[in-house]
């Protein structure tokens, strides 16, 4: 998978809450920022609410949503661009080496 490096990021806040506007110049469905998305919604569909709990404790003490599935998949190196590589993955081969790298085995 070619990984377009292209890309704009803008991070503020309104009213206390945190905001990140992600920008890239090509159809959304290629965008970084989509294919993460598929490959995280399709981990918590594996992981069931045991996933869901361990990502938003993650997310409760500091991580970003990229590299809190990285750290439950003890994922090396940019989580970013580890899970971009992920996307290219069926289903089926996503869910079977996500469940050897997991305690989660919902579904």
């Amino acid at each position: 998978m070619d990984i377009p490096s292209a890309y704009l990021t803008c991070s503020f806040q309104i009213e206390g809450w945190p905001l990140e506007i992600y920008a890239q110049s090509l159809p959304v469905n290629k965008q970084n920022a989509y294919l993460h998305m598929l490959v995280e919604w399709e981990l918590l569909q594996l992981w069931g609410a045991e996933g869901h709990a361990e990502i938003r404790r993650l997310k409760s003490v500091g991580l970003k949503t990229e590299p809190a599935f990285a750290a439950v998949l003890g994922l090396q190196g940019d989580p970013y661009v580890e899970l971009l590589h992920l996307a290219d993955w069926s289903r089926h081969k996503l869910w079977l080496w996500a469940r050897q790298r997991t305690s989660f085995q919902n579904t």
